[in-house]
């Protein structure tokens, strides 16, 4: 019995390529595993540009300062 509900990245031999499915649903087709991997690392160097402004407009409306200016403690 096949599980409906499979997260993972399978080969499609019907289809020569990649598919991703979360949960049972099929999120996106690859064509190659290096087309894959390129998008991957595309959405985690996001994700990552993301929390990194995230985490400065936080300490910045809190009063702490980046450090990014020389001179300063990063103290208010």
């Amino acid at each position: 019995m096949v599980d409906s509900k499979r997260t993972g990245v399978f080969y499609s031999k019907s289809g020569d390529d990649y598919v991703v499915l979360w949960q049972g649903r099929e999120i996106y087709r690859y064509q190659t595993m290096q087309e894959f991997v390129n998008a991957h690392k595309a959405g985690l160097d996001a994700l990552e540009d993301n929390q990194a402004d995230l985490l400065e407009n936080y300490y910045r409306s809190i009063g702490i300062h980046s450090g990014k200016n020389p001179g300063r403690s990063g103290l208010p």
